[in-house]
């Protein structure tokens, strides 16, 4: 289960240490009260439960089952504390991970002592907790997130009750790739701005738009050049290292060369054109460098730029009477037809049904004007 405030595999509001159990101890169970059938059922089974005292079927069934009650019940003198959390993983690419992480706890003592398995950056989007790391505490809410690093070891507490957080998960080889190699963040907190937590909800809305190769993954680099840039002694790598260095060595890497290369593989539908990452690598720069280039040169996103590439495509493929727009979707590399219909609409001014309707029509209305208007847009059905 992933970390409440934090991300991957990992809640540090797992475990039951420090919160004594003496409610299923002592004179306060026993006696004829709960004597006979009470607490019998696949539910409560088990040696912890076990025993005459707690028989009988009043609790048998489903009555306790479900993931509200998921995971241990801590109890103790005037305490009972419910733990209850999910992640629901909101988006993925090369070498990272988004998850959306709720967590309902509700305790004030430290959680047990949990490992960190990857670099992470978390952020929140609502309530607060507080985290133990380093022998230092912080108190992480909307405007202080973290940075987790592989072996750093964590303890999280909630006085405040649940949270949600946002969860960010890098490899280690990306994070190389944007940091670079034996980079240590100088601390682990770091303050969300303004423009850091617009950043944050820009990288949110990316992965609901559902282009994780190209439009989440310029929408991480933003994120993350704003939070490195507070926790390292340099902004995300201009150039990336290994055999993209050697690489980039036998190329010109002035923007204008760069943009110019990977509108080329785009064009020629290069295999390492199916990600932002993978054409940095490519090309021999980080993909920093690669995003800014193109903003640099055309004024427009490198996600943009290549929706452009292929709406042209699509209204190709329109204009020749396509009507399958699910597997046109497909064909081209977006993530369903709503999808397809987003970004035609955003470039064009236009569904694709419209858009079919004015290019096999010449006499219609359209963009270029002139004829006789079509019907309202999109009112024909795809």
């Amino acid at each position: 289960m992933p970390a409440c405030g934090g991300a991957g595999l990992e809640h540090p509001c797992s475990g039951t240490a420090n919160l004594p159990h003496p409610v299923l101890s002592g004179p306060v169970l026993s006696g004829p009260v709960l004597s006979g059938p009470v607490l019998s059922g696949p539910v409560l089974s088990g040696p912890v439960l076990s025993g005459p005292v707690l028989s009988g079927p009043v609790l048998s069934g489903p009555v306790l089952s479900g993931p509200v009650l998921s995971g241990p019940v801590l109890s103790g003198p005037g305490r009972n504390v419910r733990q209850v959390r999910s992640a629901v993983r909101v988006g993925a690419g090369p070498g990272f991970a988004l998850d959306a992480v709720t967590c309902d706890d509700d305790h004030r003592r430290w959680s047990p002592v949990e490992t960190s398995s990857a670099h992470r950056l978390v952020l929140v989007r609502r309530g607060r907790f507080r985290r133990l790391a380093d022998g230092r505490s912080s108190l992480a809410d909307p405007t202080l997130a973290y940075l987790s690093t592989p072996g750093e070891e964590e303890r999280f507490a909630h006085p405040a009750g649940g949270d949600v957080c946002t969860s960010v998960s890098l490899s280690a080889g990306l994070w190389r790739t944007l940091a670079g190699e034996d980079v240590r963040p100088s601390r682990s907190a770091l303050y969300v701005d303004a423009r850091l937590d617009v950043a944050h909800r820009r990288f949110l809305a990316a992965a609901r738009a559902g282009d994780a190769p190209f439009g989440l993954a310029e929408a991480l680099l933003s994120l993350l050049s704003g939070a490195l840039r507070q926790v390292t002694d340099r902004p995300l790598r201009e150039a990336a290292g290994g055999e993209a260095a050697r690489g980039a060595a036998r190329r010109s890497t002035s923007p204008a060369a760069i943009v110019d290369a990977a509108r080329e593989a785009i064009a020629c539908d290069h295999e390492a054109a199916g990600d932002l990452l993978s054409l940095a690598e490519l090309l021999g720069v980080s993909p920093y460098r690669l995003s800014r280039a193109f903003t640099r040169e055309l004024g427009v996103s490198l996600t943009h730029y290549r929706n452009r590439v292929r709406v042209g495509r699509a209204l190709d493929r329109l204009e020749r009477g396509e009507r399958g727009l699910a597997r046109l979707a497909a064909d081209l590399g977006f993530a369903d037809q709503a999808h397809l219909t987003r970004t035609i609409r955003r470039h064009a001014g236009h569904t694709p049904t419209a858009m079919r309707h004015l290019l096999t029509h010449p006499e219609a209305d359209g963009p270029a004007g002139g004829g006789r208007r079509a019907g309202p847009v999109g009112s024909a059905r795809a």
